[in-house]
């Protein structure tokens, strides 16, 4: 069983790798600076991978190519809101470079692995924060979530042999949040809000809870994840949860559960031309 998972030195990512390693199967993890991630006593590869430069994919490609090898399971991990603006106070350049990360790129290396996966390969993205409401200065970052929210049920209609599914883990504790402090307005509320959320750890996602949630949904059946946005915070997932059996059945009966969807009252939304 053979797991790669894009950008293994973030947080998450080396979380994961451990994780994966502990289920006895082999990780391919990918790297732009290693820091201090102890990534080649773990992982089967260690490859250098910059998302922002595509020309990069082909160590990866290459790699999987020259040992014969097909992946079962594809994790995306990259996580970089910048530029920390407002649209209009952004040059449109970082901004559209910050949704490119966020979504474009990854999707880009997907599409480049894509021929070397095994029967019933699975993938997982990331989501991110706003997706049900607005938050200043995060635009891009949001918009590009958002996008990939929407991508995942269009790749898994697409490929019946194949489940895409995308969590939202809520705070994390991870170094991301400290370069929004560091570049965020500091009269922001965005600023306020993840100051808050670091002096208070205990509201955060323990990473410990992500590899579970993400375990658990690799466990699971492609008409109960796949094409679905789940929330690591409000869902009830795993199978100890007591509402966990009530959330699989309203999954199997309602094809719009947990998707992108515009939902209102149908008889205040009839179609003005018919008759």
């Amino acid at each position: 069983m053979l797991t790669i998972i894009v950008s293994v030195t973030s947080d998450i990512g080396f979380e994961l790798c451990k994780s994966r390693i502990n289920l006895s199967e082999n990780v391919i993890g990918t790297y732009r600076n290693k820091g201090n991630f102890p990534i080649d006593s773990l992982c089967k590869e260690s490859i250098y991978l910059d998302l922002d430069n595509p020309s990069t994919f082909d160590n990866l490609t290459e790699a999987l190519i020259s040992n014969s090898l097909h992946w079962d399971k594809l994790i995306f991990c990259p996580c970089q809101p910048y530029p920390y603006k407002k649209f209009f106070n952004s040059e449109f350049s970082e901004w559209e470079q910050s949704f490119n990360l966020n979504s474009l790129l990854q999707l880009n290396l997907l599409h480049k692995l894509y021929r070397y996966r095994s029967n019933l390969s699975r993938v997982i993205f990331f989501a991110g924060g706003g997706t049900n409401s607005a938050v200043d200065s995060f635009s891009s970052y949001t918009s590009a979530k958002i996008h990939l929210i929407k991508m995942t049920e269009l790749l898994d209609f697409e490929n019946p042999d194949m489940v895409f599914t995308i969590l939202g883990p809520g705070w994390v504790n991870t170094k991301t949040h400290l370069h929004a402090l560091k570049f965020n307005d500091v009269n922001s509320e965005k600023y306020r809000e993840t100051k808050a959320h670091l002096e208070n750890t205990t509201s955060m996602t323990p990473l410990k809870d992500i590899s579970m949630c993400v375990n658990w949904l690799l466990s699971q059946p492609k008409d109960i994840v796949g094409g679905r946005n789940f929330s690591l915070v409000y869902d009830p997932w795993g199978e100890e949860h007591p509402d966990n059996k009530a959330m699989k059945d309203l999954l199997r009966l309602d094809s719009n559960t947990y998707k992108l969807r515009r939902l209102g009252n149908n008889l205040l939304s009839k179609n003005r031309y018919s008759k």
